[in-house]
């Protein structure tokens, strides 16, 4: 039976059971106010009810697919930073670059950190903060005011972008704008993870730590790790690798400067000002100390000197005779490593003996070749500088 068929018998059925009333009755109840009564609401078809339902289930699922998105993004790691001065620190960001929590990667880093929540805060106000904290704690000062901000992530150009607000926010933050920021982005490179966890160090010291080595060879990393931010940006002497930024000049009034060190060295010598050429010095880090070399020349003898950088006292001196008009204070400057190899076959820096008895730069590298049992052909990115070791040419 269809629904018009039911409708149809029920109204028949409704029919034979009212009674017929009187016309006069009628008149009377027409006359009365009539009722507003709503229409009886339309009988849902089952298909309908079926997709509201499905629509419902949509929005719920919607909502609840925003709900776990925003979820990850506060909870997830976006990127980290790392603020190096002596005390270091790393803090995680969320997505939404908030900052999720913070660490001490060393003692000092955990102790400027105790009375700090910077939780939920933007990288900026928490490099702020930081900044405000250490120079409380006497961490940044007018003889040591370096930090090194590196940012870490895993998109380069939002790495970078981030490493440039916080470096403007450090060096706005410093008090009387005397901070020197080195700043860089670090990739995601196992190899630096594993260096900086043996160092006990941050990633981004670890890359600065690589960049200083390469500057002075005969240190090592584990020598280098203990020094501060400002001693390891004092060793670089502004010359920077790539992807390292610097603003402002490191402090050198924790140590003698050039000036007194020379001083030192030709009173020493027993020579004045107008009696020295080609006069040389360097900032080094020999036994644990931050060392000047000093280095000149006077009536045909070369002097060279090493003075403790905080002392002043005199480490080591070698005087050795000149042997031509060579060109032993070159090397350093030059950048070619063929005019590199010509002017230190010229070098009177040979522990007084004649260069021409000198060992000859090529007869060493066949020594280090036939040593380690490679062929000429065979080696790669192969290089030799001469330099002194214990007051031994080497």
């Amino acid at each position: 039976m269809t629904d018009r068929e039911l409708e149809t018998r029920l109204q028949h059925s409704l029919s034979a059971l009212t009674p017929d009333l009187p016309p006069s009755l009628l008149r009377d109840c027409a006359s009365q106010p009539q009722l507003s009564v709503p229409p009886a609401q339309s009988r849902r078809r089952p298909w309908a009810a079926r997709l509201s339902a499905v629509a419902a289930a949509l929005v719920v699922l919607a909502g609840a697919s925003l709900g776990l998105r925003s979820y990850r993004m506060g909870h997830t790691v976006g990127a980290s930073v790392s603020l190096d001065v002596n005390p270091s620190i790393v803090l995680h960001l969320n997505q939404k670059e908030r900052v999720l929590d913070a660490a001490g990667r060393n003692d000092e880093g955990a102790a400027v950190l105790r009375a700090l929540d910077l939780r939920g805060s933007t990288p900026e106000d928490a490099v702020r903060a930081l900044v405000s904290a250490m120079a409380d704690a006497g961490y940044l000062s007018e003889s040591a005011n370096s930090i090194l901000v590196s940012v870490e992530g895993k998109d380069a150009s939002t790495a970078e972008a981030l490493r440039l607000r916080l470096e403007n926010a450090a060096a706005a933050a410093s008090p009387g704008g005397t901070l020197a920021v080195l700043s860089q982005t670090v990739g995601q490179e196992q190899e630096l993870e594993i260096l900086s966890q043996s160092l006990s160090v941050t990633p981004g010291k670890a890359k600065l730590l690589q960049a200083v080595r390469s500057a002075h060879p005969l240190c090592t990393l584990e020598e280098l790790a203990p020094l501060s931010i400002n001693d390891l940006n004092l060793l670089l002497q502004g010359d920077l690798p790539e992807g390292l930024r610097s603003t402002g000049q490191a402090s050198d009034k924790a140590y003698l400067g050039q000036d007194a060190a020379r001083e030192i060295a030709l009173r020493h010598a027993g020579l004045t000002e107008d009696q020295i050429s080609r006069f040389r010095w360097e900032l080094e880090y020999d036994d644990g100390a931050m060392v000047y070399e000093v280095e000149f020349a006077s009536g045909g003898m070369a002097y060279e000197y090493d003075i403790d950088a905080r002392t002043g006292a005199i480490l080591e001196v070698d005087t050795e005779p000149l042997s031509g008009p060579g060109s032993w204070d070159d090397d350093r400057d030059d950048d070619d490593d063929e005019r590199d190899r010509d002017d230190d076959r010229d070098d009177g820096w040979t522990g007084g003996q004649a260069v021409s008895a000198a060992i000859d730069p090529e007869r060493a590298v066949a020594i280090a070749l036939t040593h380690a049992g490679i062929a000429r052909q065979d080696a790669r990115d192969l290089s030799w500088e001469r330099d002194r070791e214990d007051g031994v040419p080497v």
